[in-house]
């Protein structure tokens, strides 16, 4: 049984050959078995409950659970965030004192317990793990320092992007349901849709920001031409 957008294609096998027979929707095709007679009305695929799917675009977070996740970026911060963070403090200060020279065999340990237990996950390491992990753990340093620096203007943006790209997401997965499985129709759901906005936040918009903290604190020269532009006056302010 074949459906299509007209109606449905039923194929079978007789002594004398194949057989296709085409039925409409709303029509009824009775057939003699054993000389009783039944009917079978056929249905759009649109009104068959069996032909919906809830539409989900969560990208790598897709059936993760909350603690799960957390736990994942508490582990890509103290292996990855914390060594980074470590040695761009010894850089930036261009010497190194004692405190800095004992704390190196801590950070080290612990960043390798942090990837011990990066592969010792219920399936095994997983460089998904690791990205999840490290997307999670950069957007909440990104909003720490949002509103510890109370750039409420730029939290405000950084919410209206990852809305925009939540429901480019949802979207584009709703017509992607569509071309993997002719006849199927996606429909939304407000818990999808809000879980899909920090999700995009968290892949897209949070790893932009973090990446203009480190060009400000690099490059001062561009900090200082950007600070005279409009658009970077806003992101800089202060909401009162």
């Amino acid at each position: 049984m074949l459906q299509h957008s007209q109606g449905t294609h039923l194929i079978g096998t007789t002594r004398e050959g194949p057989m296709c027979l085409e039925i409409e929707f709303g029509e009824k095709v009775t057939r003699s078995a054993s000389s009783e007679n039944a009917s079978v009305a056929m249905i759009s695929p649109s009104a068959d409950p069996r032909y919906k799917r809830a539409v989900t675009a969560t990208g790598i977070y897709a059936r993760q659970t909350l603690g799960r996740v957390m736990w994942l970026a508490l582990l890509a911060t103290v292996a990855i965030l914390l060594p980074i963070v470590y040695v761009f403090s010894m850089i930036r200060r261009r010497q190194s004192s004692l405190r800095q020279l004992l704390l190196a065999p801590v950070v080290t340990l612990l960043a390798l317990i942090a990837w011990r237990e990066f592969a010792q996950q219920p399936f095994g390491f997983s460089s998904t793990d690791v990205i999840m992990g490290g997307l999670t753990s950069v957007s909440l340093l990104v909003l720490y320092t949002v509103l510890r620096r109370q750039q409420w203007k730029l939290l405000g943006l950084g919410i209206l992007f990852s809305v925009m790209a939540g429901t480019l997401f949802m979207l584009g997965a709703r017509s992607s349901i569509t071309q993997q499985i002719p006849g199927v129709v996606g429909y939304w759901t407000l818990s999808n849709w809000l879980t899909a906005i920090p999700a995009a936040g968290a892949q897209l918009i949070a790893p932009s920001m973090m990446l203009w903290y480190i060009s400000q604190a690099f490059f001062p020269e561009k900090r200082n031409r950007e600070q005279r532009t409009w658009f970077f006056q806003i992101l800089n302010s202060r909401g009162r």
